[in-house]
Formats: structure tokens, C-alpha cells, sequence
């Protein structure tokens, strides 16, 4: 508290630490938002020549990175179950990683009987990301609800929302109130109401779409630095 209290500035990568912050001792005025940027070496370019990277004729919900317990992709496994209980095929997971919950998910769509719904491929270099993000159709985000993780605001929100696509998620904290600012977020509370979202995802019915000039605006690196070199301008003038 003593730190917070007697710092000119404090920078905050999540609007949700803000009233946390507070609580602790800084002034609110002190306070400035400076998001993460969405990394260039994965960043959109429409000119990504499509090959064939995603081998699936369904509706495509694509998840890249750790496959964790953190990222809850047993949900996945859940709504796979009850798309097959339903007859309902039309879709798949795509899920490009690995991690520590990995074998452990394989073992669950296993036991669920369910392995059509899924697809996985190792993990792919920041570099080459991008061009399997073009080809997806939507995109799916969780985390375990937890306080604290719903505070932040991962990287791969900003990185997925730049490609317009929509995102599939049961998160709520900072994502949900970016998501809700930004637009793109398909948000669910239970295993049938993602179901019937996707299915509205695929038949066209549901559509949430993104203020891309406003993501621009916030996570390209370009907009980051300038904030970086406003607050830093603020602290040098207020000291003089």
C-alpha cells in the first residue's frame, strides 16, 4: 500500500484492477489503462494464402496455446456430448497446443465417445499461427473461475478478436467487459445454451460482430506505445 500510495502513476493492463487498486491506496486519477498489444508476428494480414491447414468440412471453433486446467477445455468435451446425444455433427474443436491437461483431455473425448468433434495438432510457431486462425470460424476462450485470473485480460482475447471472428466463451471479469465493448463475444452459462449458440454461429442467425477500428485503435502495438509515451510524458511534466 505504502508503493501504490507513493507512486506518481500506476499502469494497470486490466480495467478491472482498477477499483482493487483503489482499494489499496491509489488515487484514481493516478491510474492509467495500458492494455497488452496483440503480438506483430502474429497479427492479421489478409493476404495469407489459405492452404488447406484445417482438414475439417464442419463448422470450425478453433483453440491455440496451453492446454492447461486453467483454460477449462473440458467444457468442450461436455458440449460434445450433448451435440451427440442430439444427433447434432455440423461442428468440430480445433485445438492446436500442447500442455499438461492434453493427455488428460484426449483420455476424457475418449471416454465420451465423442472423438468426432475433435481435432488436434501440435503446436504451431507464433509466426505461422495466423494462418490457421484465417481459416477457423469461430473461436472458443475459458478460464476456471477464479477471482483473481477473471481480473486479466489474456493476450489471446486481443490476438483472437483481431481476425473479427466470433468467440465463443463462459467467461465473465475483464473479458466479458471487453468483449461487450468490442463486440465478437458469444457468451454461454451452460452446456445447452453453447450448443444452441453455436448452432445459430452456423446457421447464421446469431452474429456478434467486432468494432474492428476500435481494436485497432486499442491493442495494435502502434496504439500501446503512444499511450506508453503519454504517461510517461504526464509524470515528467507533473514533476517539474
Amino acid at each position: 500500500k505504502r508503493i501504490y500510495k507513493s507512486s506518481s502513476q500506476t499502469w494497470i493492463t486490466s480495467e478491472s484492477f482498477k477499483p482493487f487498486l483503489v482499494n489499496m491506496g491509489c488515487v484514481d486519477e493516478t491510474i492509467r489503462y495500458i492494455p497488452n498489444y496483440f503480438s506483430p508476428s502474429n497479427s492479421y494480414n489478409p493476404q495469407i494464402a489459405k492452404e488447406n491447414l484445417i482438414p475439417i468440412s464442419k463448422y470450425r471453433i478453433l483453440f491455440a496455446g496451453n492446454v492447461g486446467k486453467a483454460q477449462g477445455l473440458d467444457t468442450l468435451v461436455s458440449i460434445a456430448e450433448e451435440a451427440k446425444s442430439n444427433d447434432i455433427t455440423n461442428f468440430a474443436f480445433c485445438i492446436i497446443g500442447d500442455g499438461s491437461f492434453k493427455a488428460n483431455l484426449i483420455d476424457m473425448i475418449k471416454k465420451a465417445g465423442v472423438e468426432e468433434y475433435f481435432w488436434f495438432h501440435d503446436p504451431v510457431p507464433m509466426t505461422k499461427i495466423s494462418e490457421f486462425y484465417v481459416q477457423a470460424d469461430a473461436f472458443f476462450y475459458s478460464l476456471i473461475k477464479n477471482d483473481s485470473i477473471q481480473r486479466t485480460l489474456p493476450g489471446k482475447v486481443s490476438e483472437y478478436m483481431q481476425y473479427g471472428k466470433p468467440i465463443i466463451t463462459d467467461c465473465g471479469g475483464e473479458s466479458k467487459i471487453v468483449l461487450d465493448k468490442y463486440g465478437g463475444g458469444i457468451f454461454f452459462e451452460n452446456v445447452s445454451e453453447a450448443l444452441e449458440k453455436i448452432q445459430r454461429l452456423i446457421s447464421g442467425s446469431h452474429t456478434m460482430p467486432i468494432n474492428m477500428e476500435y481494436v485497432k485503435n486499442t491493442f495494435s502495438k502502434e496504439s500501446v506505445m503512444e499511450k506508453i509515451e503519454d504517461a510517461i510524458e504526464e509524470v515528467m511534466s507533473s514533476s517539474k
